[in-house]
């Protein structure tokens, strides 16, 4: 099995990066990605067996665990990587430091799982194409789209005659970080993170952390919030714990 583990563009920046593939075609020949292939590849491992494809599951659900929800914008285009022939890529601006740390703590997290590095690997990018012949590309003005970098996404690659297809395999949502309070509903404290999304808490299962900072009230059995003190940090092993349960959900 040959398996990719990318980050998610939105649709709308897919469109420009097709748009922008189409009018370079002609004077740019080369290997393109179909709009569907457009994203940022975190890491590329082929000839995957079983036991190696739960070593990596582990590892991204590791990664995932440990990093915030952040936000990317497309930068420069440009030609690079000369061993393919020169690969037309998207280079990635905003949080990257965020992005950096994310690549590093998964390739860490591979290889403790003895999962051997890639030297070859570049820094993430979006690429557009392949086997580009180099010279000089023209100014295209890059799209203020963000990119929300929610969760990591592990994908099969599969070889269809001359086409290649990917079928998704697993979604990790990044849950590091803060959480926001915006509510209490019986026992149920509802939060979100950076991104929006949701967690649900069992009042008793909340932080001691949070109680001591008497953000949460008790009178006689009902529970509310300080509305003053909403932006509260949630600790790691909480926020593990829920997502064990699989309560996370996405807020589309």
């Amino acid at each position: 099995m040959d398996i990719k583990i990318i980050i998610r563009i939105p649709e709308k920046l897919k469109t420009f990066l097709d748009n922008t593939a189409n009018d370079l075609y002609d004077d740019f020949k080369g290997k393109y990605a179909s709009k569907e292939e457009f994203w940022i590849t975190l890491r590329e491992i082929n000839n995957v067996n079983s036991f190696e494809l739960k070593q990596i599951k582990q590892a991204i659900q590791t990664t995932a665990g440990k990093c915030d929800p952040f936000i990317l914008y497309c930068s420069e285009l440009m030609l690079t990587n000369p061993k393919r022939k020169s690969s037309l890529v998207y280079t990635l601006r905003g949080l990257t430091n965020k992005l950096y740390n994310l690549h590093q703590n998964l390739e860490n997290a591979l290889f403790t799982r003895q999962i051997k590095r890639d030297d070859n690997m570049q820094s993430p990018v979006i690429e557009i194409a392949q086997k580009v012949a180099y010279r000089q590309l023209p100014y295209i003005k890059t799209p203020e789209i963000p990119i929300e970098v929610g969760s990591l996404v592990l994908m099969e690659k599969k070889q269809n005659f001359f086409n290649t297809e990917y079928k998704l395999i697993e979604e990790y949502p990044l849950f590091g970080g803060h959480l926001y309070i915006t509510k209490i509903d019986a026992d149920t404290v509802t939060c979100k993170n950076s991104l929006g999304r949701i967690v649900y808490f069992d009042i008793l299962e909340m932080p001691a952390e949070v109680k001591e900072k008497d953000v949460i009230f008790k009178s006689g059995t009902q529970y509310t919030v300080d509305k003053n003190e909403t932006q509260v940090r949630a600790i790691q092993e909480q926020i593990q714990r829920e997502k064990q349960k699989n309560i996370l959900l996405n807020k589309e």
